[in-house]
This record gives structure tokens, C-alpha cells and sequence, in this order.
């Protein structure tokens, strides 16, 4: 029960954060207050390092024992998902610009059942046929809650196609190996922050490899703004820090400790179930905050979404009793 409870925990704070991290990054858009995309990226990752950093520090100055280092082979171990993010982010962009928003959406709820698949094929994770039918009803039920009328041309370019099924498809190779890393013997000892740390530190470690010729020529101060503009985004001179970006950068920041660690106690499954959840209470709070009615396609699709949650977990539930009651009598 106590273990139920804790997942129980960890799925609606991550709901929650997830839910909140689209209003908080519209908020300093229209205020003007927006950092550049890959710039905001690694300054929630730093934001995620030192978070990390500072919590592992005041539990060891408290007296509690905090593991960190479990050798090079386990840290290098989490440069697979942190490389496969990385190319993700450039895929994603570059298919958001050739795309109309309803089809990259659209394109992007694949993920759900290319992770589904990956778990199967990666980690040898079992679905029964209800979970495979809530996993496609979820799915559904997410294409309808992002649903929005639009006009216009829906033109599908092929290789726009093809850079978003890639795309899923890494998303479902990044989550199920980052589960795995996560769960690996190794990582058994360690906390929740001392993993992240590992993933956060190699995230800016690739990065900061990509971005070697910027920093070379950030040395050279008249240089620096044309090379900041043309890898980073806006040069720095006109990026603003407010404290709408400060609560966007902290909720990306607890947003992915939430998201591993409910990887870890439950499986990316749960993480992509939340994601979905997520969809709705941001819909619902955009009511009172942005007033923005939902269509009605939004409530057929929150149904299904509800019904696919309640369907995995009740077989998921009746599996491990099967597999208690087969441990039992053995």
C-alpha cells in the first residue's frame, strides 16, 4: 500500500508540473520575457545540476549517507539517452517549421505506442491485449484533446514525415534505455537527485562539445554576439531573465526529476500516461487563466484518456497479483 501511495505520489506531481510548464512558457511569451529555445533547454538543466547538487550537499552536511559514484562505466551509461534527446531536439525543430501545428501534433502522439513497443522489444515488458487497447486508446484520446479547427493548408511533406515517425521513435529508444539505466543494478543505491545529476551533467557535457566552436569564439568578445546568434538563438544582449522565465526554467527542472523518477518506480508507460494527463489539467486551468474555453472533441478525448488509464492499471494490477499468487505458491 505504502508503495502504491508513493507512485500514486509521484504520477500527479508530475501531472501537475507538466500541466503548468505550457502556461508558464505562454506567459513569457506574451510578455515578451522568453528565453531562445535551446538556451532555455540547458539553463534548466544547469537549474536541474544544481538543484541536484545543493540537495545531495545538505543531506550529507545533515548526516545522511548520499551515494553518487558508482564508476565511469554507469555514468557514460546515461550519454545514450542524453545523445538521443539531443538529436531529438534538432529533429523536432526542424519538423516544426515544415509541419502545421495540428499535424505535428498529431505526428507526435505516435510516441505513445512507439514506446509501448520499445519496452516490449528493449526490456522484454509484457502487455496484455486490454493494454495494448489502452495504450491505442490513449493515443486517440490524446490526438482529441489537442485537437484545435484550423484553416488553411494541412500539407504532409514526406520528409517531414519521416524526420517525426524518426523522431517517435527516438523519444520511445530515449525513454525505455533512460528506464533502464535508471533501474539498473547500479542505480539502485542511488537517490532520485544523484541520478539526474548523472543525466543533467551529461546532457551540458554534449552540449557543450557541440557548441566548442561558439565557445572558442565567445573568447574573442567581438565575435561573441554574431556566434551566440547563429548556434544559441538571440545574442545575449537581448535575453531577458524574468522571473516568469525563472519559474518556467524551475519547473523544467523539477519537471524532469518528477519525470525519471516516476520512470523508475513505475515504467515509461506511466510517464507518458501523466504527459496525457498533463494535456487536460492544462486545459483546465487555462479556463480561469487564459480564458480559453475546450472544444467539445476536448471531453470526448479526456474520456479516453481516463477510461485507457483506468483499463492499464487494472490489468497491470491483476497481472502482478497473478504473479504474486504463482510467487506464493512456489
Amino acid at each position: 500500500p505504502r508503495e502504491g501511495m508513493g507512485q500514486t505520489t509521484i504520477f500527479a506531481a508530475a501531472t501537475l508540473v507538466m500541466a503548468v510548464q505550457p502556461l508558464l512558457l505562454h506567459l513569457a511569451e506574451t510578455r515578451g520575457e522568453s528565453l531562445p529555445p535551446r538556451v532555455f533547454m540547458l539553463a534548466a538543466e544547469t537549474m536541474k545540476l544544481l538543484i541536484c547538487i545543493s540537495v545531495i550537499t545538505f543531506r550529507r552536511i545533515g548526516g545522511k549517507p548520499e551515494a553518487v559514484w558508482q564508476g565511469v562505466g554507469h555514468t557514460v551509461s546515461f550519454m545514450i539517452p542524453a545523445g538521443i534527446y539531443l538529436v531529438m531536439n534538432v529533429l523536432k525543430v526542424t519538423a516544426a517549421g515544415a509541419l502545421a501545428p495540428h499535424v505535428f501534433q498529431l505526428l507526435a502522439a505516435s510516441k505513445i505506442l512507439c514506446t509501448a513497443l520499445a519496452s516490449w522489444a528493449v526490456l522484454g515488458k509484457s502487455l496484455s491485449a486490454m493494454q495494448w487497447g489502452a495504450m491505442v486508446m490513449l493515443t486517440a484520446g490524446v490526438i482529441l484533446g489537442q485537437h484545435r479547427e484550423h484553416n488553411g493548408s494541412s500539407e504532409m511533406p514526406m520528409f517531414a514525415l519521416i524526420i517525426m515517425l524518426v523522431n517517435s521513435c527516438l523519444s520511445a529508444i530515449g525513454a525505455v534505455y533512460t528506464e533502464k539505466v535508471l533501474k539498473a543494478k547500479q542505480s539502485e543505491s542511488l537517490s532520485m537527485f544523484a541520478t539526474n545529476l548523472h543525466l543533467a551533467g551529461q546532457t551540458l557535457m554534449l552540449n557543450a562539445q557541440l557548441g566548442s566552436s561558439t565557445t572558442r569564439a565567445v573568447l574573442n568578445l567581438g565575435e561573441a554576439p554574431e556566434a551566440l546568434a547563429s548556434i544559441w538563438g538571440p545574442a545575449l544582449p537581448s535575453i531577458k531573465l524574468s522571473w516568469w522565465s525563472i519559474a518556467a526554467l524551475l519547473n523544467e527542472a523539477v519537471s524532469g526529476i518528477l519525470v525519471s523518477t516516476l520512470m523508475r518506480r513505475i515504467d515509461s508507460n506511466a510517464k507518458n500516461f501523466s504527459f496525457a494527463a498533463s494535456i487536460f489539467v492544462t486545459a483546465a486551468l487555462s479556463v480561469p487563466i487564459l480564458q480559453r474555453a475546450p472544444q467539445m472533441l476536448f471531453f470526448h478525448g479526456a474520456a479516453l484518456v481516463a477510461l485507457s488509464m483506468g483499463m492499464y492499471g487494472r490489468e497491470e494490477k491483476r497481472k502482478q497479483e497473478l504473479a504474486q499468487h504463482a510467487a506464493d505458491s512456489a
